[in-house]
């Protein structure tokens, strides 16, 4: 879907900026969406078809996001390893997991 999304820009002899200015988003987030690393919302769709003068079909409305089920200990620790500065008190009270190696007997 991403690849439609620059293939229909570029039929419009659009750069990235000038089509980003009519979706309402910045250039950088126009290229993300492009490149498949966020994903389109169906009002991004909607407006796609709409700047683009597309087919409600071109660009089929991706199937919606369901979040996997989380507790908060997960949450905190997930958040503390992508390094977010109101959680790296957990990685100096979280004890790290050794890998036990069983002892030799001779």
């Amino acid at each position: 879907m991403p690849q439609e999304l620059k293939s229909a820009r570029l039929m419009k002899d659009r750069s990235q900026a000038k089509a980003a200015a009519h979706f309402g988003l910045t250039q950088a987030c126009l290229n993300f969406l492009e490149n498949g690393n966020r994903r389109l919302t169906p009002e991004l769709v909607r407006r796609a078809t709409v700047v683009y003068e597309l087919r409600a079909d071109v660009l089929p409305v991706p199937e919606p996001f369901v979040p996997s089920k989380t507790d908060d200990q997960q949450l905190t620790e997930l958040l503390a390893k992508l390094g977010y500065p109101g959680f790296l008190y957990v990685r100096a009270h979280t004890p790290i997991r050794r890998r036990k190696i069983p002892l030799k007997c001779s």
